[in-house]
């Protein structure tokens, strides 16, 4: 008979309660944001007459789209309904404004379904969001690329940067870095060191990679086992850092008591 006591203790692999994902396509679509030499041309577009057939069928009647055409773009980027004639109008007016309006929804949906699949708390912040309380996040994703006129990851190593930073010691968080351009995965490790991130606190994942409901499972489900040992291994990492560190410091000590009489030349020997 095995005694109960003799069993291995599995550890629980920690749930994920809340997750931030900082992506430029999760800013709500705003008028301002529209190329300035277009806004009125994408205004026009939305009090054309089909456009606002499609946009009662949104919940905007005329009157809420001409007071309020924030909310009137904003209703186009719904993951949940079919593009209609208020995006094919202004996508014959401002190629830019169609581009932001797919990136937004399409960052909808992966919200959508990374707090579907992840039974848990998703909060959409754009770039400038304030980061106070980053650190009560478990999982915190962030877009390489956050600056349509951005070359590289400028913005994001920041914003990672000050995440890492205001990381509370006693609890364990994920940072992610997340992109859907070619290139990026190649560089993460690189991302992660000027952030100054260790690496059992990071991972990398291809928004490709959340475009249906098994796939995210799938991460979030990582991540949690990522959670799981990123506490044990960080804490690991830092003691062995800190040991190499004092074991350099008291071999620099001793080398600095040794008289080796090398600037005086040879010692005089007594025969």
């Amino acid at each position: 008979m095995t005694d109960e006591t003799d069993q291995p203790v599995i550890e629980a692999v920690p749930s994920i309660v809340a997750i931030a994902m900082i992506d430029d396509g999760l800013r709500p679509m705003r008028l301002e944001l529209v190329p300035e030499n277009e806004r009125d041309a994408v205004l026009t577009a939305l009090k054309d007459a089909e456009s606002l057939e499609d946009l009662a069928i949104r919940g905007m009647d005329a009157t809420a789209v001409a007071a309020q055409p924030d909310d009137a773009i904003e209703v186009l980027t719904d993951p949940t309904m079919d593009n209609g004639m208020a995006y094919a109008k202004i996508s014959d007016v401002s190629v830019g404004t169609i581009a932001m309006i797919d990136r937004r929804r399409m960052m909808r949906q992966i919200a959508t379904a990374v707090r579907s699949e992840g039974s848990c708390e998703v909060v959409e912040l754009g770039p400038e969001a304030d980061l106070s309380d980053i650190a009560r996040f478990d999982v915190v994703f962030i877009d390489y690329y956050l600056d349509d006129k951005e070359t590289d990851g400028t913005i994001a190593e920041r914003i990672a940067g000050e995440v890492q930073h205001r990381r509370d010691a006693n609890r364990r968080q994920q940072i992610v870095l997340m992109s859907s351009r070619a290139g990026v995965r190649a560089i993460r490790t690189e991302f992660r060191k000027t952030a100054s991130i260790e690496a059992a606190s990071f991972a990398f994942v291809d928004k490709a990679d959340l475009d249906e409901a098994w796939k995210v499972k799938a991460h979030l489900e990582m991540l949690g086992r990522g959670l799981q040992h990123s506490g044990a291994l960080g804490d690991f990492i830092s003691a062995v850092k800190k040991k190499a560190k004092e074991a350099a410091e008291s071999l620099s000590r001793k080398i600095d008591d040794l008289d080796t009489g090398v600037r005086g030349g040879p010692e005089p020997v007594d025969v």
